[in-house]
């Protein structure tokens, strides 16, 4: 099954799922943890109302994505429902400005510091927004 049949069932259903973000340095962390990380995040969309086929999908997806970064620090962003993985400066520009200009479907958040890790600055807004008015 094709990730964005995922992501567009995800949207016309208006199912609850937060955009995910991973960074995770290999040579520090061993792969075990980031699969186990990987593994957390994708519990917060393992409830009832999301279908089994999808979450299975994305679990799979993930955890293949974690599988092949060993040694490298790589942050996972979702930009215009497509998953695109890599440091901000192997973006393309159209990447960027999107990142830079759209908020969060969920959130509302925007990313703004280019000189921050994207997931560092969500992980911020959504303690300050709180999980209530996110999730």
């Amino acid at each position: 099954m094709h990730l964005q049949t995922v992501i567009n069932y995800i949207h016309d259903h208006k199912q609850r799922i937060r955009l995910i973000f991973f960074e995770a340095r290999t040579r520090s962390r061993p792969q075990s943890w980031i699969l186990e990380r990987c593994r957390e995040n994708m519990d917060r969309i393992n409830d009832k109302s999301f279908p089994r086929w999808a979450r299975e999908f994305l679990n799979g997806y993930k955890e293949a994505l974690f599988d092949s970064m060993y040694e490298h620090l790589v942050h996972v962003y979702v930009i215009d429902g497509e998953i695109v993985k890599g440091e901000w400066n192997n973006m393309t520009e159209n990447q960027r400005d999107y990142l830079r200009k759209t908020p969060d479907p969920v959130s509302g958040f925007v990313y703004k510091d280019t000189m921050r890790p994207y997931s560092d600055d969500l992980r911020e807004h959504l303690e300050r927004v709180g999980d209530e008015q996110v999730g």
